[in-house]
């Protein structure tokens, strides 16, 4: 195994494990949310349950997309998946704007 190898994988494995558990996260931040936003709890566990019912029903087509193709894509995919996910919930807080979720 080369060098390259020997450092790909640990830096891989810390960046997965640094990205795992962002669902259980929101818990963290979701009152917070909530007050700046004007909604309600019930509305906020909503938004948490589409969080989950998303990553575990892609389950099987990101399994099988990995198997196929390799972890490359799917990584690229998690990485803007985040990026946008979390982007798009900070902006909605910097601006109080709730437009955004107005169909929960």
């Amino acid at each position: 195994m080369s060098a390259g190898m020997r450092l790909t994988a640990p830096v891989t494995a810390i960046r997965v494990s640094l990205g795992a558990g962002t669902n259980y996260v929101h818990s963290a931040y979701s009152p917070q949310l909530g007050a700046r936003l004007g909604i309600n709890h019930t509305r906020l566990n909503f938004i948490a349950l589409a969080g989950n019912v998303g990553v575990y029903s892609s389950k099987p087509i990101w399994g099988r997309l990995v198997d196929v193709r390799g972890p490359r894509i799917a990584m690229a995919c998690a990485f803007f998946s985040l990026l946008i996910g979390y982007g798009g919930r900070k902006h909605m807080y910097d601006t109080g704007d709730s437009t955004s979720i107005s169909g929960c």
